[in-house]
């Protein structure tokens, strides 16, 4: 007598996935990775990669100054292995720029008109939020601006009033003349009068 029976065998891949799934930060910056899926794992290549329990531990700290792609391969513990490629992106942080709509020094009275560009928000160091910013006292004016990547940029402008000379005249007080005799009063030292 005999009688068959049937089995099937399933293999199921080692669901590697990493956290977050597309890293990313500015210049200057860095970020954690943390694997899931396997037993343990090894990270090729290990250029930027630091943590205090080495560079093939679930979670590392990546920093690196320009965009690395990273393949992970992830052990399960009957040996079996399988490994997913991503990359860590670098972006550069944008150049802040303020022009300004005239000189930066002039006379009480006036102003000037800064805006700032280089990103798609701002920041300046009168917690306005606007590009542009009126100025009409003695300041220096700092914006930080930040891009659709969130990386930032700092620069600054100084605005100086310059305040009027005091007006003299000499000499000073009631002066008595007689008829067809001219006085002469002087000013004090001036670009006109």
């Amino acid at each position: 007598c005999s009688d068959t029976t049937y089995l099937t065998v399933t293999v199921n891949p080692l669901p590697l996935v990493a956290s977050p799934a597309n890293p990313s930060y500015c210049i200057g910056g860095s970020v954690v990775i943390t694997m899931s899926g396997a037993q343990y794992y090894h990270w090729s290549p290990q250029t930027g990669i630091s943590n205090p329990n080495g560079a093939d531990s679930t979670s590392v700290l990546v920093t690196v100054l320009s965009t690395t792609t990273y393949t992970v391969t992830g052990f399960s513990a009957e040996g079996c292995s399988a490994s997913t490629t991503f990359s860590v992106t670098v972006n550069p942080n944008p150049v802040a720029v303020i022009t300004p709509n005239g000189p930066l020094s002039f006379c009480e009275g006036g102003q000037v008109i800064l805006t700032a560009s280089g990103g798609t928000s701002f920041l300046w160091s009168d917690n306005s939020t606007t590009a542009a910013l009126t100025s009409s006292t003695s300041n220096t004016y700092t914006v930080t601006v930040t891009d659709a990547n969130t990386c930032t940029g700092t620069t600054s402008e100084t605005v100086t009033v310059i305040a009027p000379p005091p007006a003299v005249i000499s000499p000073a007080g009631p002066v008595t003349i007689c008829t067809s005799n001219p006085a002469l009063l002087s000013a004090n030292t001036g670009p006109g009068y």
